[in-house]
Order: C-alpha cells, then sequence, then structure tokens
C-alpha cells in the first residue's frame, strides 16, 4: 500500500509513503482530523483481523506514526485536543486507542457473547 499526500483544491502530490501493510488488507476507511489521520485495513479473506495506520500530518511532512493489528474493528472515530481514537468492534464494544504506546482500554463494554455474533 502506498499513501498519497496532497494539497486541497488542487490536489498537488506533496509526499508519497510506502506502508508496511501486507496487499492482502483492502482499505476499509480513513478518518482525519487537524494533525492525524487513522487507516483502518481489513483482511480479505479473514475480516476479523484488523491493521490500523495512525498518522502525523503537518503541513510539510507527513509519516506513520504507528502500525497496529487487531481484531474485529468495524469502525474508527477520531477526536483532538486531547487526541482520543476510538475503535468499535463488531461486537459493540467501544475501545479507547493509544496509537503512541500501542494500546487498548476498553471504555464501553458489550453485552454481547461472541456466540451472539454467529
Amino acid at each position: 500500500w502506498r499513501l498519497l499526500v496532497t494539497s486541497l483544491p488542487d490536489c498537488q502530490l506533496l509526499r508519497q509513503i510506502n506502508l508496511t501493510v501486507s496487499n492482502l488488507y483492502e482499505c476499509q476507511q480513513i478518518r482525519s482530523f487537524k494533525g492525524t489521520a487513522v487507516i483502518l485495513f481489513t483482511k480479505v479473506k479473514q475480516s476479523q483481523e484488523c491493521n490500523l495506520v495512525t498518522m502525523d500530518v503537518e503541513d510539510k511532512e507527513a509519516k506513520v506514526r504507528s502500525t497496529y493489528t487487531t481484531k474485529h474493528v468495524t469502525d474508527v472515530a477520531l477526536y483532538t485536543d486531547p487526541e482520543e481514537i476510538y475503535l468499535v468492534r463488531k461486537d459493540g464494544t467501544v475501545i479507547m486507542y493509544d496509537a503512541t504506546n500501542l494500546k487498548e482500554d476498553v471504555k464501553i463494554p458489550s453485552p454481547c457473547t461472541e456466540s451472539d455474533l454467529l
């Protein structure tokens, strides 16, 4: 996968970054706000496997902060000031994700069990 950073509204190419995500994954979502972008990739044949790529984006520079492997993520929400990244799992569990320290903290547990999802 390759990430292209462009200027708006003219779409001038500013930077190209090669990501360390396998081509066995497809891009599901891109969320960005202020200086942070989060990209959710899902494995094609095993949709429970996901990769999250977090980017730091500034006017003249963009760089990968972290790449993180997790499971069952279906949605991502991003807030800044302070930065908060929330992941929603297939069962409805809401998790706060720390992209710098690569840690997950359950904020709203789901009452569902694994068998409820089958």
